[in-house]
């Protein structure tokens, strides 16, 4: 195995283009990357690499911005930075293949680039934010869940296998569908779907307390006379 400590004395090479060590056994945790700043190409996919992902100052979208970022199939433990998702030049991220957890961040709805994404196989959770992926977005293999949105037939292939998404899921997945590989939870969702379910428990609150306080009024706080009528028949 070949470590990682002292990198980054590769920091200083402003011209490097394309750096790839994958399938070389490096240990270790990954540096920083964001002082070279012709960085097209990062592939250390492969290897015995712990630790967080490697943080990167926002990029703005330009021709000679890294495009490539492939880190997949190594031992990396944390969440997904937002600052890792303001590359806006992004073509390729795949990080599959790690133990990363918490949620997708939102920010990745903001890359206007992406053409491949691939956090299958982590412990990924919540929900699946909306993307611009043109090409390729597999999700598979997380703790993902909620409702999957119709953006997903927008993209040429959607791997969402071994989720639990809400029913139904968009047209373009499941047994009918070509372009889109996931299945669905069938608890979902008419009645109970997270967009309804606070609105049910006001409804349900508010004629709970309506109903005791109809029993107060008829049981304790009626005049006699009216309890008489309720119970007994008419006035007079």
């Amino acid at each position: 195995t070949i470590s990682l400590a002292g990198i980054d004395n590769i920091a200083g090479i402003e011209s490097l283009r394309v750096a790839d060590a994958s399938k070389n056994m490096l240990e270790g945790s990954l540096p920083w990357f964001d002082q070279l700043p012709s960085l097209r190409f990062l592939d250390l996919s492969r290897n015995c690499l712990d630790g967080s992902l490697p943080m990167f100052r926002p990029i703005p979208l330009r021709s000679n911005a890294l495009a490539v970022l492939r880190l997949n199939d190594n031992l990396l433990s944390s969440s997904i930075p937002a600052a890792l998702l303001q590359i806006q030049s992004l073509l390729v991220l795949d990080l599959h293949d790690n133990d990363l957890t918490g949620a997708i961040p939102s920010a990745i709805s903001s890359l206007p680039a992406l053409q491949y994404v691939d956090v299958s196989s982590n412990s990924l959770s919540g929900r699946v934010p909306e993307m611009a992926v043109s090409s390729y977005l597999s999700v598979a293999d997380n703790d993902l869940g909620g409702s999957l949105g119709g953006w997903v037939c927008d993209v040429r292939y959607f791997d969402g296998r071994g989720n639990t998404f809400y029913c139904p899921l968009p047209n373009c997945c499941g047994a009918g569908g070509t372009l889109c590989d996931a299945g669905c939870e069938v608890v979902a969702v008419s009645f109970f779907s997270e967009a309804w379910r606070v609105p049910y428990m006001v409804v349900g609150t508010v004629l709970l307390l309506f109903l005791l306080c109809a029993l107060v009024w008829v049981t304790v706080g009626v005049p006699d006379r009216i309890r008489d009528y309720l119970g007994y028949g008419t006035f007079g």
